[in-house]
This record gives C-alpha cells, structure tokens and sequence, in this order.
C-alpha cells in the first residue's frame, strides 16, 4: 500500500496494489490507476 493522487477523487488518497491482476486501486472510489504493474520488490 501506499500513497498516490486518484484523479477522481481530486485527492491524495491510499491506493492498494492488488496481485493477482497487477492493478493498483484507489482504497477510496475503487478506480484502477495503474493496471498490469509489475511488482519488482522480491
């Protein structure tokens, strides 16, 4: 988790990354910011 602008929201808000489709969403209004990201932190 962490922090990011949701361009719907017009806000700062938590974003979650979800693993299985790769997305990261807004914990707020559930947009997908980001989609197929890849997570290189193993």
């Amino acid at each position: 988790m962490g922090d990011s602008y949701c361009s719907d929201c017009k806000r700062n808000t938590e974003v979650v990354f979800g693993h299985a489709a790769g997305d990261t969403v807004c914990s707020e209004c559930e947009l997908v910011l980001e989609s197929r990201s890849i997570d290189e932190t193993s």
